[in-house]
């Protein structure tokens, strides 16, 4: 996966994990960001907040 969307797949995810109100939809996505990207969960969280 490239950069560049790698960065729209994150700025997705991000208005996605907004949006997501209980905290097991936002877990879910994490999890589904770590695993699309190969990212630790840790760096997932990190990658969200910075998005």
């Amino acid at each position: 996966m490239s950069l560049d969307s790698r960065r729209e797949y994150l700025s997705n995810m991000h208005q996605r994990y907004r949006q997501a109100t209980p905290r097991a939809n936002k877990s879910q996505i994490i999890d589904e960001v770590g695993k699309m990207l190969v990212y630790n969960c840790k760096y997932a969280i990190i990658c969200q907040k910075a998005a």
